[in-house]
């Protein structure tokens, strides 16, 4: 029975509400709370019986529905788009499928296999942001697929902060936006009501006041034409000072703030039918802050919700997340294998919340999803549905299709580590209603086929929910690049050797990746047969080589996809069909990208090149059609996530140059033509080039031997064949992936191009043991200079050490690293997105180049995530002739996705270099969250001569220099983020001058001088 039915009275009586709210709990110590002086012992030796008397309360309240109900949110960008394989993420849909397309775009069936999935994870509901058509869709497939409204419900979401679609303020309009949508999402069948009302969730909503509130529920009520009842989420952003920071260092809350945050809840519930807490909290390490919830963050709300007369009157909710994650500037939570997850369903269970808000169900960008992924095919639903059935009395089973000769086993592991983290495992059983135990012992293999670890006869209860983690510190292993386990199970009297198992890439000094696999033993593929042989054909460019693929392997299921990836990343998928021509060794392949940073752009354009041909896909569920190039196409205004595959023969590259016309047809520069021309053979040679326009609109080419989505479904069971790659890292980690159409997957044995060079020292960082120096392999330590000189790259900056280390002069940095294409705004800090123009290339003697910075317009040259590593010492250069410096300005800085600093930066402050520096410690439980330090220095600059700054840290020295002079301090732990930089400031601390050489080494002992 869902909420529609749960309760018939109404609570109306706002006054009355307004008054209940404004009576007072906790009295004495209110009293003498007001005269304390806020941070003093006393203010948090109140906090103390303060928190006791919450949790109190807390534990008196009485929930309004019968049990707890689980909600999913969906984006708008990933709704119904199931038959979406565009490569511009680390992780997709398990089964993305391009057979699911068809006319509707946006399509109803999609909608139906997703409510399948859900409802099969024991989901309630799926909430999404209201106020655009297409989302009508979840309505429509609902009712097509004649859902059981008892069943599952639809629940919108609004802002009362912003306008979703156009951010414009709500309020200040004083009526909602999507009006004609209203009224659909109040009468549908599939709303989910609370006391009889359509249910509606909020964003971003204690940015309002509480009256702000009330106005903004009476708008919807009005447009909807019926009253509502609505979630007010609570998220900290409008209410400063929230004790998470405290908590973290002492353990112990303020009073003071305490009660703030009490009556601020009180006022909340007097307009609104519940309260949501709707952020995520890692602790110092990024994983879990299990111990704030747990004590203080949801007693506090619980006992809001308990205050009369709110009792058994107010819903309580909480949002649930896997992890969140944005490797350009944004790590705020580990999945910490599965642990974050059940973490969170065991505080929900704990303190007795209402409903759990699952944040985000298909959101890929930001590793929240929580709908099953290639990477974890199946791992989220087996847990979320275990939990939901606890909650509804189900008595435990397997799921339809599972190979009951396995246990309900899954197993966690890193995608991508450095070394000197642990390496770790873990194994996760969930109750299917087996009742025997079962044992399991663990080896790993390393790319060399070496096992460097067993582990001991590990037990477990299958009728009990148990985990195990196994942590390998990976400092010893200097020559593995890739780790793997595998399984010896003895299950039900019998035992097997698992294998297939994802192998994690390690990396020598920088992971870009800090996301998790969890793979289920269940949706394993069993190989009836499996060679893989990978061999080095050769070198292309610096830092980029070919290497051959023989694969032949075959499986008692049919293959949706076989795929070769280079560590996260998606390299090859075998197209049977050969439908985008890659097994044709006649053909090229390059990928013509266009974008733009200074806002949203319209334009029409005509590619030219003779031989040259183009894909187009009217019917994605059909083999694409290969036609001429040269018609003109308009592409609609947005931030041009626009790419095309062009395909030419191979005999005619040598002589081949394609053009690129066209007009911009909107924005302050609407009605102005461009062109541009470049040659074919000099991009085969360089890898990628890139001109960037005075109004960063940008178009680059590289050669791209991919297409850029995966290829129809294969519905083979047996795949053999020989691929020609182009291996663009060094230190790359391959292997063979295969995906069947039961949602079933397989690796292969990771490959790598193994270590070579003299040992050198590093300085690393692990979140259990601190700071730790050892020795690597030359090889897996970059140490180069940007190459300034190579104008066939255009505004790209190669290195020799591959893609991940390529920078770009004023362009999104996905056209330099050819990844993440469809999300590259985070491929530019945020603050440097503001309208500018690319800085000026400037020619020297002896065909050297420069960068020269106006020190007037937004100018960046923007680096990679890999430039500075965050585990890891460093040392980075910039070589520059500044053109004055007594003005404040940025050089330097490390701030990507957040608006905030995430680690270092330069400055330049009245002739002296300044240095800031935003930190965490992970490894110290005592620390607190973040750190900010600035440190002013002696170290003089001058106008108009070359000087080079050197900025050296090992984990606990810092190191600032000015061609030779150095002053060194003792700082704090580690970058706050993994993150992009830039070089050139922004606003009015802009540089002007010139750059001349930037150098980068992963280690902090020696000078980057290569």
């Amino acid at each position: 029975m869902m909420l529609r039915t749960i309760l018939s009275v109404t609570f109306l009586f706002t006054g009355l509400l307004r008054l209940a709210a404004a009576t007072e709990y906790f009295t004495d110590i209110r009293k003498e709370a007001a005269l304390v002086q806020r941070g003093s012992d006393e203010d948090y030796l109140l906090g103390d019986q303060l928190m006791d008397e919450i949790r109190k309360l807390s534990a008196t309240r009485q929930s309004p529905l019968p049990r707890p109900f689980l909600i999913v949110e969906t984006v708008f960008f990933r709704s119904g788009k199931l038959w979406y394989t565009e490569k511009h993420w680390r992780d997709r849909q398990l089964i993305a499928n391009r057979k699911f397309w068809d006319k509707s775009f946006f399509v109803l069936s999609n909608y139906l296999e997703s409510f399948r999935i859900m409802q099969d994870s024991g989901v309630d509901a799926v909430n999404f942001f209201i106020d655009n058509v297409i989302r009508e869709r979840l309505y429509d497939a609902a009712e097509l697929g004649k859902l059981d409204p008892e069943q599952f419900s639809i629940i919108p979401t609004l802002s009362p902060n912003v306008h979703v679609e156009t951010g414009a303020p709500i309020l200040q309009h004083g009526k909602l936006p999507g009006e004609a949508h209203m009224k659909r999402a109040v009468s549908s069948p599939y709303a989910m009501k609370f006391q009889g009302r359509p249910l509606f969730f909020g964003y971003s909503s204690d940015r309002r006041t509480p009256e702000e509130i009330e106005i903004f529920i009476r708008n919807i009520e009005e447009a909807g034409g019926g009253r509502i009842a609505f979630i007010t989420d609570i998220d900290g952003n409008g209410v400063k000072s929230w004790p998470s920071l405290d908590f973290a260092v002492r353990k112990r809350v303020r009073a003071t703030d305490i009660l703030r945050h009490f009556d601020h809840l009180r006022r909340h519930l007097a307009v609104s039918d519940g309260i949501e807490y709707g952020y995520y909290l890692g602790k110092q390490d990024r994983n879990l802050f299990y111990d704030y919830y747990d004590q203080i963050l949801l007693p506090l709300f619980s006992a809001a919700c308990a205050s009369e007369p709110f009792n058994g009157q107010k819903i309580l909710a909480c949002k649930i997340v896997q992890g969140y994650t944005n490797c350009n500037g944004s790590q705020t939570l580990d999945s910490d294998g599965t642990k974050t997850l059940r973490g969170f369903l065991e505080l929900c269970r704990k303190h007795k919340v209402d409903l759990l808000c699952g944040f985000e169900w298909d959101e890929h960008n930001e590793n929240t999803n929580l709908e099953p992924t290639v990477a974890k095919p199946m791992a989220n639903a087996r847990i979320l549905r275990y939990w939901m059935d606890q909650v509804k009395g189900i008595a435990p089973s397997p799921r339809d299709g599972d190979d009951l000769s396995r246990p309900n086993l899954i197993v966690s592991s890193n995608r991508q580590l450095c070394c000197g983290q642990e390496y770790e495992i873990e194994l996760l059983n969930v109750p299917d209603g087996v009742q025997e135990s079962y044992t399991v012992e663990v080896e790993v293999v390393d790319n060399l086929g070496k096992v460097v670890y067993r582990s001991p006869l590990l037990s477990f209860d299958a009728s009990v929910l148990q985990d195990r983690t196994l942590r390998i510190p990976t400092e010893n292993l200097p020559y593995s690049l890739s780790l793997q386990p595998q399984l010896r199970v003895n299950y039900l009297g019998k035992t097997e050797l698992i294998t297939g198992l994802p192998p994690t890439a390690v990396r020598g000094t920088v992971s870009i990746d800090y996301t998790w696999f969890s793979v289920p033993l269940r949706n394993l593929l069993k190989p009836e047969a499996a060679h893989v042989e990978f061999a080095e054909k050769g070198s292309v460019r610096p830092g980029c080589r070919k290497v051959e693929a023989q694969v032949d392997v075959k499986f008692s299921e049919s293959l949706n996809a076989l795929e070769i990836v280079q560590n996260s990343q998606d390299l090859y998928s075998y197209d049977h069909a050969n439908e985008f021509r890659q097994r044709d060794p006649s053909a090229r392949l390059f990928r013509l990208s266009f974008r733009i940073i200074n806002g949203y752009l319209k334009h029409e354009y005509r590619i030219e090149c003779p031989g040259a041909q183009t894909f187009k896909t009217e019917r994605l569920n059909e083999p694409a059609k290969i036609i001429p190039l040269g018609s003109t196409e308009t592409a609609t205004e947005g931030r041009l996530c626009h790419d095309e595959l062009i395909l030419i023969p191979a005999d005619q590259v040598p002589e081949a140059e394609l053009t690129v016309q066209g007009k911009r047809l909107s924005g302050p520069d609407a009605g102005t033509p461009y062109e541009w021309k470049v040659k074919l053979a000099e991009v085969e040679k360089v890898g990628v080039t890139c001109n960037v326009f005075p109004d960063t609109f940008a178009i680059a080419l590289e050669a791209f031997p991919k297409p850029l989505r995966l290829p129809l479904e294969l519905n083979l069971n047996q795949v053999q064949f020989t691929a020609p790659l182009i291996v663009e890292q060094p230190d790359a980690m391959l292997a063979v992936r295969a995906i069947s159409n039961s949602g079933k997957v397989w690796w292969s044995a990771g490959y790598a191009l193994p270590a070579s060079g003299a040992m050198m020292e590093v300085q690393s960082c692990s979140d259990l043991r601190g700071r730790l120096r050892f020795e690597l392999p030359e090889s897996r330590i970059p140490n180069f200079t940007y190459d300034f000189n190579s104008p066939g790259n255009g505004t790209v900056l190669p290195s020799p050490y591959g893609r991940d280390y390529y920078a770009h002069a004023g362009g999104f940095l996905s056209l330099a690293t050819g990844f993440e294409g469809l999300i590259h705004g985070f491929t530019v800090p945020i603050r440097y997105q503001a309208p500018g123009e690319p800085p000026e290339w400037l020619c020297l003697p002896q065909g050297a180049r420069a960068l020269k910075f106006n020190g007037k317009t937004s100018q960046g040259l923007f680096f990679p995530n890999t430039f500075v590593p965050p585990r890891n010492g460093f040392t980075i250069s910039f070589e520059i002739e500044p053109a004055e410096i007594q003005r404040r300005q940025i050089l330097f800085e490390q701030i990507g996705a957040a608006n905030y600093l995430n680690g270092f930066r330069i400055n330049i402050v009245n002739g002296m270099l300044e240095l800031e520096y935003r930190s965490h410690v992970p490894y110290d439980p005592k620390a607190a969250l973040f750190y900010e330090e600035k440190i002013n220095t002696s170290l003089p600059l001058a106008i108009g001569e070359r000087q080079t700054i050197t900025l050296r840290y090992d984990g606990e020295t810092a190191v600032l220099g000015v061609n030779g002079k150095e002053e060194s301090c003792q700082l704090k732990g580690i970058p706050y983020w993994l993150t992009i930089s830039a070089f050139g400031g922004r606003g009015e601390q802009r540089f002007a001058g010139i750059l001349y050489k930037v150098s980068t080494c992963h280690s902090a002992g020696t000078r980057a001088t290569k």
